[in-house]
């Protein structure tokens, strides 16, 4: 009988399983604030934003670390987006070319692979515990890397979809029903590691909710920013709505 295998790892870092529910951030105790943390998410979802409240908190980015990689304004905290490492994001790019997919709108998770544990090394061998790395990427590949790295918690800002969508159709350029679509493929993957995997944290945008208790200071949001009108979602995207509501616990 055959065996389903891993496929191998598909990038070279020299170029640059647990199961359950998500955990209660209200009943975690102060071990909790020493985890290394994985920001997820979506792109214009506050991604930004959370690494730095980590960053301001002592967690450490990394000498690799990219200043700028986005040229736009980061709408929560009024800087332009960065704390980006980019061997971090080769290796979760890596991993959508391996399998032919793009990072964008790819139909479903692509297949597993084992990444070895000098890749593991080579992404924090510039970092101190504990650190901070920020990819929506690493979100949607969580079931390649839960459990891969020590002591460490997926956190993922949840925006409002309208809001999330109206972002990415503004800075980033995209039409609306294509943002649409990549604000779904990024949550629900997310929405699902989050009922399959103990290490994973679902957090409220902008609110912040949850932060505090994993250590973030949250002291440097700009949460006046934040003006733009959220996309009025039509009915054919009520899905969209019930998902944030159900990645946030807020009342339907």
């Amino acid at each position: 009988m055959e065996t389903l295998r891993s496929a191998p790892s598909p990038f070279t870092l020299k170029e640059a399983p647990m199961r359950g529910k998500p955990m209660d951030i209200e009943k975690q105790d102060t071990a909790i604030q020493t985890r290394n943390i994985i920001v997820g998410g979506c792109a214009r979802g506050g991604t930004t934003a959370t690494a730095n409240a980590f960053i301001a908190a002592g967690w450490d980015k990394g000498q690799r670390c990219q200043q700028v990689l986005n040229p736009n304004i980061d709408e929560f905290d009024g800087q332009r987006a960065f704390n980006e490492d980019i061997a971090w994001i080769n290796a979760n790019q890596a991993i959508f070319r391996r399998f032919d997919l793009s990072d964008m709108l790819s139909a479903t998770h692509p297949l597993p692979y084992e990444p070895t544990a000098q890749d593991v090394q080579m992404l924090l061998e510039d970092k101190n515990s504990p650190w901070v790395l920020k990819d929506p990427h690493g979100g949607i590949h969580w079931p390649v890397w839960s459990g891969k790295f020590e002591d460490t918690t997926l956190v993922v800002p949840v925006r409002e979809p309208g809001a999330n969508i109206r972002s990415l159709v503004t800075w980033m350029g995209l039409s609306p029903l294509k943002a649409a679509q990549v604000w779904w493929r990024n949550m629900s993957l997310q929405y699902l590691w989050s009922q399959l995997f103990d290490d994973v944290v679902l957090v409220p945008w902008p609110e912040g909710t949850g932060l505090e208790a994993l250590g973030a200071d949250t002291s440097v949001f700009k949460r006046e920013l934040i003006r733009a009108e959220p996309l009025t979602l039509g009915d054919g995207f009520h899905h969209l709505t019930r998902l944030y509501e159900k990645m946030t616990c807020s009342p339907s």
